[in-house]
Order: C-alpha cells, then sequence, then structure tokens
C-alpha cells in the first residue's frame, strides 16, 4: 500500500477506534489498550509491519549481525 493512502488511513482507524471505545464509556485503561490494538492490527493489515520479522528468533538474529548491543534480560526472557 502507498505511504500517501496508509498514513491518513492509519490515522482514522485509529481515531474512530478510540471515538467508539470512548463513546461506550469504558476505562482510561480500556480506551488506551483498545486504541494502541487497533493501531497495531491496522498497521499488519495495511502491509507496515511483516509479523514473520517480529518473531523472537528473527530479532535475535538480526541484533547479532547488525552488532547492536542487546541487554542481557531481552535475550533471556526471548529464550525463553
Amino acid at each position: 500500500m502507498r505511504e500517501r493512502f496508509r498514513r491518513p488511513l492509519l490515522f482514522l482507524i485509529t481515531i474512530g477506534a478510540g471515538s467508539l471505545i470512548v463513546l461506550i464509556d469504558a476505562s482510561i485503561e480500556v480506551i488506551l489498550a483498545g486504541t494502541v490494538l487497533a493501531g497495531f492490527l491496522a498497521l499488519v493489515i495495511t502491509g507496515a509491519i511483516d509479523l514473520a520479522k517480529l518473531s523472537p528468533s528473527h530479532l535475535l538474529k538480526r541484533s547479532k549481525t547488525t552488532k547492536q548491543a542487546v541487554p542481557e534480560f531481552i535475550i533471556s526472557v526471548m529464550s525463553r
């Protein structure tokens, strides 16, 4: 999807989901969680995020090849 169309679509999805949750009179935690979830799902649906690249094994492999420092607690959590 073109970036020109993706940004307004993501904006509308995020604002629409947040507004809908506010209209049903949810708590602030539900509003924030729902809006973040709607934004994440919109990013996945539009192809801005590839779920295969978010797997722990891919992230570890990427961090080793780019020689970036990865804190030990992240490695221990990801290796479980």
